[in-house]
C-alpha cells in the first residue's frame, strides 16, 4: 500500500510547533471553534510565515529533511476572499467552504476571486461537503467535476457540521469510492476530512477506498475533541497507525 500524506489542523503557534516535528506532511492552519474551516488570525499566520522561515534557514543544504507544507482555511463564501488577500506566500494551499454556492455559477465566481486573490505560489483547494444539503452547497460529486472543469488539481471532502458524525455517515462508503475513483482517473490529489480516525480509515481501507490525503484534528486532540488542544501522545499515535496501516495487507493499491 503506498504512502499517505498526513494532514493535522492546528490553531496555534504551540500546535504548530508540536505537529511540524512529529513529521506530518501538510500542517492547516484553521480555528476550529469558530468554524469547520474558519481561519486563525493574520497575526498567528504571520508567526508561522516567520517559523516556516527559520525552519527553511535551519535545513538548508540537508536533502534528508524536507520542509513542511503549509495550508491554510480561508472560511466561507462571506469571508474568504478577504482572508485570501491577507494570507502571505509562504503557504502552499489555501481552501475556502462552499456553503451557500447551492449552484456552479456561485462556486465558480467565488474560485475565480480567490485565485486573483491568492499569491501565484498558494494553490486553491477544490472543497466540498458530506454533508451538503445543511450547507446550502452542491453535491460532492458536482464539485468534484468543476474543479476538473477549472483545472483545479486538489481536491477535499469534509463536513459542515462538526457533531462528532463522519463524512461515512453522510456520503457513505460506495459514494466515496466513487468520487476516489473520479478523481484518480483525472488525476486529483483527493483528501478526506471529516471526524476522521482510525477506525474510520479501517472501514475505508477494507472497502478499497485509498485517498491521498487523511486531514484531521479531533482524532488528534485531548478528550474534548477537535475544541481542545492537540495531544503528543495522540498525535504519535496517529502518524505511526498511518505509516504501519498496509502491513500485512497485500499489494492490492497500484500507483
Amino acid at each position: 500500500m503506498a504512502d499517505v500524506d498526513s494532514l493535522v489542523s492546528v490553531r496555534d503557534l504551540d500546535e504548530f510547533d508540536l505537529v511540524t516535528h512529529a513529521g506530518v506532511s501538510i500542517v492547516d492552519l484553521k480555528d476550529p471553534s469558530l468554524g469547520p474551516l474558519s481561519p486563525t488570525s493574520e497575526k498567528i499566520w504571520e508567526l508561522v510565515e516567520k517559523r516556516s522561515h527559520n525552519h527553511a534557514s535551519l535545513n538548508a543544504g540537508n536533502e534528508s529533511r524536507s520542509s513542511v507544507l503549509l495550508s491554510a482555511a480561508l472560511g466561507e463564501r462571506n469571508e474568504a476572499v478577504a482572508a485570501a488577500r491577507l494570507l502571505p506566500r509562504c503557504f502552499q494551499f489555501a481552501k475556502a467552504g462552499p456553503s451557500d454556492c447551492s449552484d456552479r455559477f456561485q462556486l465558480d465566481a467565488l474560485w475565480k476571486e480567490l485565485r486573483i486573490s491568492l499569491h501565484s505560489e498558494t494553490e486553491l483547494v477544490a472543497v466540498a461537503y458530506a454533508d451538503w444539503q445543511l450547507a446550502n452547497a452542491m453535491k460532492p460529486m458536482e464539485i468534484l467535476r468543476l474543479a476538473v472543469d477549472q483545472g483545479l488539481d486538489r481536491f477535499l471532502i469534509d463536513t459542515f457540521t462538526k457533531d462528532g458524525r463522519s463524512l461515512i455517515d453522510f456520503v457513505g462508503l460506495e459514494e466515496l469510492g466513487r468520487l476516489q475513483r473520479f478523481a484518480a482517473d483525472h488525476q486529483l490529489w483527493f483528501a478526506m476530512a471529516g471526524s476522521i480516525n482510525q477506525s474510520e480509515v479501517e472501514r475505508l481501507d477494507q472497502a478499497g477506498v485509498w485517498p491521498d490525503c487523511y486531514a484531521v484534528r479531533g482524532a488528534v486532540c485531548g478528550c474534548e475533541g477537535r475544541s481542545s488542544a492537540i495531544s503528543r501522545d495522540r498525535l504519535i499515535q496517529w502518524q505511526d497507525f498511518l505509516r504501519t496501516r498496509g502491513a500485512g495487507m497485500g499489494a492490492d493499491r497500484l500507483n
